[in-house]
C-alpha cells in the first residue's frame, strides 16, 4: 500500500491509498465520512471513494465506466465529465436539488431514485444518444425535466411516482428504439402529441395518473403497443 497527498483548489486535501492486490482502490477525503462512491475503471475492477466534503469543481472521470453515487449527502454535485462512462447510479441522495451537468457520450444505463428533494434535471440528460435504460422514480418533489428527449438508443424509460410532475417532455422523431414507457403515478394532465414518434413502443403504463384527462389522438397512430 502506498499513500499520496493531492490538493484540490488549495482547500481539499485527500489521501490516496492504493491496494495493489485483488481488493479495491480507496480514496479517503479528510476525516469526515459522509458518502461512498463506487466506480469501475478501465483496467481496474473497482475503485471506492469516501467523500467527506462539498465539491464545487468540475469532476473529471476520464477512465471510469461505472459510477455509483447512492447515498451521497451533497446538496449539489460538480459538472461531470466522463467520456467513457457507461453506467451511473444517483439514488437515495436526499439533499440533492438539481442534477449536475453531465458529458457522458457513452452512457447506457442511468438510475435515479428516492432523491426526495430533487426538483430539476438538467437539459443535457435529454440528449444522451447512447442511453438504453433510464430508471427515474420516487423523487417526490421533481417538477422539471428536459424540454425534449432526444434519446436515440433508449429502449426502456421508467418515470414513476411524481405527483408534482404535470408536463412530460416532447419526444424527438429520432426516438425510434423506445419500447417500454412507464408513466405510472405521475401528475401529468396530458400525453404530448409527439408520442407518435415512438413508433416501436410496445407498452405504455399510465396507471394511477389521476390528473390525466384525455389521451392525444396521436397515440392511436401507434400500432404495436398496449396500455
Amino acid at each position: 500500500m502506498t499513500s499520496e497527498e493531492i490538493c484540490l483548489n488549495q482547500k481539499i486535501t485527500l489521501k490516496l491509498f492504493l491496494l495493489f492486490r485483488v481488493g479495491p482502490v480507496s480514496f479517503a477525503f479528510d476525516a469526515t465520512l459522509i458518502a461512498m462512491l463506487a466506480v469501475e475503471v478501465i483496467g481496474r475492477p473497482q475503485i471506492s471513494f469516501c467523500l467527506g466534503c462539498e465539491l464545487s469543481l468540475e469532476l473529471c472521470l476520464e477512465n471510469m465506466i461505472n459510477v455509483n453515487l447512492s447515498g451521497c449527502e451533497f446538496t449539489k454535485l460538480p459538472k461531470l465529465w466522463a467520456p467513457n462512462l457507461e453506467k451511473l447510479d444517483i439514488s437515495y441522495c436526499k439533499n440533492l436539488v438539481k442534477l449536475p451537468e453531465l458529458w457522458a457520450p457513452k452512457l447506457k444505463f442511468l438510475k435515479l431514485s428516492h432523491c426526495k428533494n430533487l426538483v430539476e434535471i438538467d437539459e443535457c440528460y435529454g440528449s444522451l444518444e447512447k442511453l438504453e435504460l433510464w430508471f427515474l422514480y420516487d423523487c417526490i418533489k421533481l417538477q422539471f425535466l428536459p424540454g425534449q428527449l432526444k434519446l436515440k438508443s433508449l429502449y426502456a424509460f421508467h418515470l414513476c411516482g411524481y405527483a408534482r410532475l404535470e408536463k412530460l417532455p416532447n419526444f424527438h422523431p429520432e426516438m425510434e428504439c423506445l419500447q417500454y414507457l412507464d408513466l405510472s403515478g405521475n401528475g401529468i394532465r396530458e400525453v404530448p402529441s409527439s408520442i407518435e414518434h415512438l413508433t416501436k413502443l410496445v407498452e405504455l403504463n399510465l396507471r394511477y395518473c389521476k390528473n390525466l384527462r384525455d389521451l392525444s389522438d396521436s397515440i392511436y397512430k401507434l400500432q404495436w403497443f398496449r396500455i
